[in-house]
């Protein structure tokens, strides 16, 4: 059967398709942006002094290789996991190793989840991660160790890698050909929207465990519209679950009113179960997996040129998106920003590519960027807003 006809008859982007969109699967990417980039604010690098004892307090003094610091002082208006675990001086880099930690769950649980959606359906592997991902959100505030941060962090990623990329693929399956392209923005878009609402709340809530509440609060609304989720047609067509299928283009119908494109689709000169139920012996599928990526030369030159652009352009954004705090003065001011100059972009971008093509607006974009990133190595670094300006261009 082809899907994009059948999505045609009963409406490629009508009540259901919007609904899906924006009330079901944009909250969701704006609470996933939140989520990974949460050590922006709660892994903030504070001021800090050392008291030495009572009268002697040494603003920036980490002690000495045989005598530490006793007890660290800090001066900021703000808590963080390293104003509640002393992650500063020497400690310093388990902030970064956290945001590593996060990252290693992304890594694994992206190829996880796209594996398991193939194969169990994509509803039945977005769902529980969801369901998963909102209960380990809230267990993170609450955690009582560095370790048992980092080990949450780690589930944290695993799973919103798994149920962001099979969330994505559900609603563009959802969706006709031409409206993918709009779709792909308004989620873009919407993990940008997720920093600049992350930074206001941050603004307001200065505790990180309480701002780790408040941001994770909303995630249990995502647990009330699981039975308002249908299985991706594109799926069941795939899978030849044809009653399921037609089940699911029924309810695609009544919520876009367009029954009679559904009752066309059942009348038409052949019977539409029979076309599905009947498979020519020429029209026989064949199981295909990851390895067959790189078992033709063309194909293998191609994913691997993909996978370095990903990997390229994934350290540049979280490396600058994560270090937000150490773009400028007011880290608030910095996180809004890199979310704020993301959106126009998108919109650039979708023109550009309509006119120009894709391999033409990848390369002037990567080339732009690596410029920006070039420069910011010889700024003097008492021009805090000319940096600024470079890294968000980068972003």
């Amino acid at each position: 059967m082809d899907v994009d006809h059948a999505l045609a008859e009963v409406g490629s982007f009508g009540y259901y398709q919007k609904k899906l969109l924006f009330l079901f699967i944009t909250p969701v990417t704006i609470f996933n942006a939140i989520q990974i980039c949460q050590l922006v604010l709660t892994g903030a690098q504070p001021d800090f002094s050392c008291q030495l004892s009572k009268f002697d307090i040494r603003p920036g003094y980490c002690g000495t290789e045989t005598h530490r610091c006793p007890k660290y002082v800090y001066n900021n208006n703000f808590t963080s996991i390293a104003t509640e675990w002393d992650l500063v001086c020497g400690s310093a880099y388990l902030i970064g190793l956290a945001t590593t930690y996060t990252m290693a769950g992304i890594l694994l649980g992206a190829p996880f989840a796209g594996w398991a959606a193939d194969r169990f359906g994509r509803l039945r592997i977005f769902a529980p991660m969801m369901a998963l991902t909102v209960i380990f959100t809230l267990l993170s505030p609450f955690t009582r160790s560095y370790y048992q941060f980092v080990s949450v962090r780690f589930v944290i990623g695993f799973l919103i890698g798994g149920e962001s990329l099979v969330s994505f693929v559900l609603t563009t399956e959802f969706l006709g050909a031409k409206y993918r392209a709009f779709a792909s923005i308004v989620l873009s878009a919407s993990f940008a929207i997720g920093l600049m609402i992350y930074a206001l709340v941050g603004y307001f809530i200065r505790d990180w465990r309480t701002l780790s509440l408040v941001v994770t609060l909303p995630g249990i609304l995502f647990l009330l519209y699981y039975r308002l989720l249908l299985e991706s047609p594109a799926w069941l067509n795939g899978k030849k679950r044809h009653g399921h299928l037609m089940s699911v283009l029924k309810r695609i119908s009544q919520e876009n009113n367009t029954s009679k494109g559904f009752e066309k689709l059942s009348n038409e000169k052949q019977s539409l179960i029979e076309q599905l139920t009947i498979v020519p012996s020429s029209k026989i599928t064949t199981n295909h997996n990851l390895f067959d990526l790189f078992r033709y030369k063309s194909l293998r030159k191609i994913t691997l040129v993909q996978c370095y652009i990903w990997c390229v352009n994934g350290c540049v954004y979280y490396g600058l998106t994560m270090s937000a705090g150490g773009l400028g003065r007011n880290i608030y001011i910095s996180l809004c920003l890199s979310g704020l100059v993301e959106i126009p972009s998108y919109f650039i971008a979708s023109y550009l590519l309509s006119r120009l093509g894709r391999r033409l607006t990848l390369n002037s974009f990567m080339l732009l960027g690596g410029a920006a990133c070039a420069v910011m190595l010889f700024l003097p670094k008492d021009h805090e807003n000319v940096e600024v300006g470079f890294a968000l261009l980068e972003i």
